[in-house]
C-alpha cells in the first residue's frame, strides 16, 4: 500500500528504504508507518 502510495506521487520522494513488517489491522500498520516516519524525519 506504501508503495503505490509512493509511486502514485515521485514528487514528494527522493529516496526510500525498504522494511517489511507484517501488520494483523490497517490501524496497526497505519501506528508502525508513523512510528518508522517520525524517525527518519528526525535524522
Amino acid at each position: 500500500m506504501l508503495a503505490v502510495a509512493l509511486l502514485r506521487s515521485p514528487e514528494y520522494w527522493f529516496h526510500a528504504k525498504v522494511n517489511f513488517q507484517t501488520a494483523r489491522t490497517r490501524a496497526q500498520a497505519s501506528q508502525v508507518f508513523e512510528q518508522v516516519s517520525i524517525t527518519e524525519h528526525s535524522k
